[in-house]
């Protein structure tokens, strides 16, 4: 979903950012329930989006009611480009199937995702159930930390043992790889939780309650949606109403510079960029003028570095809710433990 959303970059692909969140913060059960509904919304918009792509002749010289919401003629850049971010039909458009085939690929997957929540039951349900968050007895997976028994399980130890500083790692790329306001809160909420360590997983209730610890996780995976969600809102504005930060009475010229520099309000939706590749007209009269003074980078636009983070993020928070983990939080419990004895038993030497 995030994939389609990177290569959409329009309301369709804001809308899959709040599905996103929907998934991402729901309990497994809540989103087998949930899957449904939403292969149907991809069912239902499969077929409306390849009408709307389609159109009608254009011999029919019928006016769609959306052709001049901002003057006349309907080809002028600002009509066409708000057509293209909502989706909505436009003569003057060559709509590209990258959209089409996005969607197939998402319905088809999605589907076959279906599949797999109709037959799996409860057997990949998390194994915290009524906020019992505590180490359980009786684990039915084997220590793979304590006793190697082959290969994999040194590839267990790197993922589950390690997997959250690696985790952690892909967000903070994700942050140091822009100036935005949005880099800064990656940056932010990464420090945060590196800051107190695998003090996090030890499920000591006097520091750190596991269930605090998810909360953390969750958050992290919560900005990480909204980053997603507001990028892809904003080419609303970088592609259609881009005009406001050069012409907007009351506000001063630098402020609006910074206003657009922090949210990093540029359009990079794919189908415009291919417009203006061809010659197509500028968004305003000063458009070249704003881009040269107030200097936006298109790639921290983008979502990409957000959809690998988000990628990584989902994964850890699987990781969390498994048996596999509980064998970590008992390593790094014991880490702990054998360190403060040392440091007691260097106090009585000394």
């Amino acid at each position: 979903m995030a994939i389609n959303a990177w290569v959409r970059m329009d309301m369709l692909g804001a809308v899959m950012c709040i599905w996103i969140g929907v998934f991402v913060l729901s309990a497994r059960p809540v989103c087998r329930k949930l899957w449904y509904i939403f292969v149907i919304y991809m069912a239902v918009l499969f077929p409306l989006q390849y009408v709307t792509y389609v159109g009608l002749p254009e011999d029919t010289c019928f006016a769609y009611p959306w052709d001049h919401l901002f003057g006349w003629p309907s080809t002028l850049t600002k009509n066409v480009n708000f057509d293209i971010w909502f989706g909505l039909s436009n003569y003057a458009v060559n709509w590209p199937a990258e959209n089409l085939i996005a969607d197939f690929i998402l319905l088809l997957v999605a589907s076959c995702q279906l599949t797999v929540f109709r037959r799996e039951g409860t057997d990949n349900d998390s194994i915290f159930v009524n906020d019992d968050y505590d180490l359980k007895p009786n684990n039915p997976r084997y220590d793979f930390i304590a006793n190697q028994r082959s290969f994999v399980d040194f590839i267990k130890i790197a993922i589950f043992h390690y997997g959250h500083w690696i985790t952690l790692i892909m967000v903070l790329i994700a942050g140091i790889g822009g100036t935005s306001l949005f880099a800064l809160g990656y940056i932010m909420i990464t420090f945060w939780i590196l800051w107190q360590g695998n003090n996090l997983y030890v499920m000591n209730p006097l520091t750190n309650s596991f269930k605090s610890t998810l909360a953390k996780w969750k958050t992290l995976i919560s900005y990480t949606v909204f980053t997603m969600f507001c990028k892809v809102a904003l080419q609303l504005v970088g592609c259609v109403f881009l005009e406001w930060f050069y012409d907007s009475s009351g506000i001063q010229e630098s402020m609006r510079c910074t206003v657009r520099q922090l949210f990093s309000i540029v359009c990079v939706n794919s189908i415009v960029q291919a417009r203006k590749v061809v010659g197509a007209d500028p968004l305003f009269p000063n458009e070249t003028d704003l881009d040269r003074m107030c200097t936006v980078v298109p790639q921290e636009a983008q979502i990409g570095f957000d959809a690998i983070a988000l990628g990584f993020l989902v994964f850890q928070l699987r990781i969390f809710h498994s048996w596999y983990f509980q064998h970590c939080m008992v390593e790094y419990r014991s880490e702990i433990l054998l360190a403060n004895r040392w440091v007691i038993v260097l106090s009585s030497l000394c």
